[in-house]
C-alpha cells in the first residue's frame, strides 16, 4: 500500500491551488504502435518466493532479486543450468540493505542500495560466473543511483534537482523537470517516482515517470531532447498545501503509468500500466503492455502480453522478455519479442 500524498520537507513558497504540468513536444497513444499479441508465456523451471527486480545479462543469463532473503541476488544461466546466490543483506563489505537498481556496462554489474548509499560492483567471468570486484559510496539521499560509462554516478535526488552527477567527489546539478504552469513550486523525484537508464556507450539516456504520464529522452550532456506525453492523455495536476509535518505535495488524481524501463542502442521499452487509483487504494503494479520506441521517440511496437507481470527486463541479445507474474505463487516467465 502506498498513499498518494507524499510529504516532502523542503522550503517552498506556499501555493495551495492546483496547477497543471504543461507537456512539451509530442503526444502518443496506444494506437500509434503496431500491436503484437504475444503468445502464451514459457514458464521457466525455477522457484521464486519473494521476487523483486530482474536484470537480463544477455545470453539467457538472468539476475533476480529475492527481496526478503538473506542472500538477495540469484544468478541463473538457462543455457548451462548454473545457479548461485550472492549479495548478503547487511552493512558490511560485499553487503547492502536493499537493491534498488541493477546496471550493466560491458562485463561489469552494479547493484545500487539507496538505504546505505552504496554501490556494489561485480564482474561477469566466463568460468567463475559473477565475481565481486569493489564497492563505493555516494553522499546525497536519492531514490535512484546508476554509474555512468563516461565516469561518475548519476543520482536522482529525493528533493532538490532533476539529476546529480558525482565525479571525483564533486557534484553537479543537471536537467530539469516539466514546468508547472503558473506555479511557485517545483516537482521533485520523490513525487514523480522517476526511473532512469543509460545505454552502455553513454550516448542515450531515458527517464520514465511513474506518477506522470511522461517519458523523456536526454542527450549525453543531460539536456532534454524530447518529452513524450503518454497514452493515457493524462496531464498531471499538483496540489501544494501546508500540514503540521511540513509541506504536503500531492499529484491528483493519482496514476501509475510506467513501471519498467529497459534500453539498448536500438531503442527503449517501457512497461505500461496507465491506471488511475484513489488515495488509500492499493497501487496498481501489473504490466500488460510493453511500448517499444526508437531514440527519435517514434512509436514502433506495442507488445500485448498474454498475462500481467509485476517485474520484467529485456534480453536484447536474445530478443526475449523475462518477467515475474503476480499472485500468491509468482512464476518466472519468458517470451520471444521481435525487436527488429
Amino acid at each position: 500500500m502506498r498513499v498518494a500524498t507524499l510529504i516532502v520537507l523542503f522550503l517552498v513558497s506556499l501555493y495551495s491551488d492546483v496547477h497543471a504540468i504543461v507537456p512539451k513536444n509530442r503526444t502518443f497513444s496506444l494506437d500509434d504502435f503496431q500491436r503484437i499479441d504475444v503468445p502464451a508465456f514459457e514458464v521457466l523451471p525455477v522457484e521464486i518466493l519473494k521476487p523483486g527486480k530482474i536484470k537480463c545479462l544477455g545470453g539467457n543469463r538472468v539476475l533476480t532479486v529475492e527481496k526478503y532473503a538473506q542472500e538477495m541476488v540469484v544468478f541463473r544461466d538457462f543455457k548451462t543450468g548454473e545457479t548461485h546466490k550472492f549479495v548478503s543483506k547487511g552493512r558490511g563489505p560485499r553487503e547492502c540493505l536493499n537493491i534498488r537498481d541493477i546496471t550493466t556496462y560491458g562485463d561489469s554489474v552494479y547493484f545500487s542500495s539507496i538505504d546505505d548509499r552504496k554501490i556494489l560492483v561485480f564482474h561477469l567471468d566466463a568460468k567463475k560466473g559473477i565475481v565481486y570486484s569493489h564497492e563505493y559510496n555516494y553522499d546525497p539521499w536519492c531514490i535512484r543511483a546508476i554509474p555512468l560509462p563516461s565516469g561518475g554516478i548519476l543520482c536522482l535526488p529525493m528533493i532538490d534537482g532533476r539529476f546529480i552527477r558525482i565525479i571525483g567527489g564533486k557534484t553537479e546539478n543537471l536537467g530539469s523537470f516539466p514546468s508547472l504552469k503558473g506555479a511557485k513550486v517545483a516537482l521533485n523525484n520523490t513525487s514523480v517516482q522517476s526511473m532512469i537508464a543509460a545505454t552502455s556507450d553513454g550516448i542515450h539516456l531515458c527517464s520514465a515517470y511513474q506518477t506522470i504520464d511522461c517519458i523523456e529522452i536526454y542527450s549525453n550532456d543531460f539536456k532534454s531532447m524530447l518529452r513524450l506525453e503518454g497514452p493515457a492523455k493524462y496531464v498531471a495536476k499538483v496540489k501544494v498545501s501546508e500540514t503540521p509535518a511540513g509541506t504536503s505535495f500531492s499529484i491528483e488524481p493519482t496514476i501509475n503509468t510506467f513501471n519498467a524501463l529497459s534500453v539498448s542502442d536500438k531503442g527503449f521499452i517501457v512497461g505500461y500500466i496507465g491506471q488511475l487509483f484513489k488515495e488509500g487504494d492499493e497501487v496498481p503494479r501489473n504490466i500488460r503492455d510493453l511500448l517499444y520506441f526508437d531514440w527519435e521517440g517514434n512509436c514502433l511496437k506495442r507488445f500485448h502480453l498474454p498475462e500481467e507481470v509485476v517485474y520484467l527486463d529485456i534480453d536484447w541479445e536474445e530478443g526475449r522478455m523475462i518477467g515475474v507474474t503476480g499472485g500468491d505463487v509468482p512464476k518466472l516467465v519468458s517470451s520471444k519479442l521481435d525487436l527488429n
